[in-house]
């Protein structure tokens, strides 16, 4: 019978490979689930009147799924920004913003959960 060894080199270094991937993807779940709450409430904040502005709204996750993105007009409508910031005769609706800021808090806990 032949002698023979077996040995595992860079265990450690796989194990924290699958840890990382492991809270890259929950961090991956954690934009996502935050970018659609972030739209769902902006659409019910955005004002109506011909629903114009409501129905250029847009969701879009990055390849990496890193980075989400809500926006308004993306060339169905040329007022977004008008709306949102205001203008000298009106003042501003932000139905983007104060939705943003709420969101915001509850993203950097979730981010924060996931640390601990």
């Amino acid at each position: 019978m032949a002698d023979y060894s077996f040995s595992w080199e860079g265990l450690d270094a796989l194990d924290e490979a699958l840890a990382n991937q492991q809270k890259m993807t929950a961090v991956k779940q954690v934009v996502k689930k935050h970018t659609a709450n972030l739209m769902t409430a902006s659409q019910q904040a955005v004002p109506v009147d011909t629903g114009h502005l409501k129905q250029s709204a847009q969701v879009q996750i990055s390849k990496d799924e890193f980075t989400g993105t809500v926006s308004y007009g993306n060339g169905i409508v040329n007022y977004a920004a008008y709306v949102e910031f205001g203008t000298r005769f009106m003042d501003a609706r932000k139905y983007v913003g104060v939705p943003f800021m709420s969101e915001r808090m509850k993203f950097i806990e979730d981010l924060k959960d996931l640390t601990r």
